[in-house]
């Protein structure tokens, strides 16, 4: 497995983070909020998961903020396999962040996740 992720599978312009605000879904996980938008299938490109992390100065030091983005980033990475092959996901830190074991952090990314299924998040029901 990769250790880190290509410039491909991260957000970068303010669009990318402004069209996951305004169409996807927004999950409060306490100690961050996860926002995940399914991407139309487009022909000729490959399908890519891609994650914009997010924390504000209202942190903390630089040190701070710069832990909890590697930690979110973290999430993302090891658990990719769970999130449909077209999707943006943006991940907002909270101050609390840092006071949190990876463990449980990672439970609770894993539950919004879940809660998140590909037919949930375009608005229709799960399929049985």
């Amino acid at each position: 497995m990769r250790q880190r992720l290509t410039g491909r599978e991260r957000l970068n312009r303010q669009i990318d983070f402004a069209a996951v605000k305004q169409l996807g879904k927004k999950i409060d996980c306490g100690p961050f909020v996860v926002q995940i938008q399914v991407i139309p299938d487009p022909i000729g490109h490959p399908p890519i998961r891609r994650i914009g992390v997010i924390a504000s100065k209202r942190m903390g030091s630089a040190v701070r903020r710069n832990r909890a983005k590697r930690l979110m980033r973290e999430l993302f990475r090891t658990n990719q396999e769970i999130l449909p092959q077209r999707v943006d996901v943006v991940m907002i830190a909270r101050r609390t962040i840092v006071n949190f074991a990876y463990e449980e952090l990672q439970i609770r990314y894993l539950q919004a996740c879940q809660r998140l299924t590909p037919l949930n998040i375009s608005g229709g029901e799960p399929v049985e």
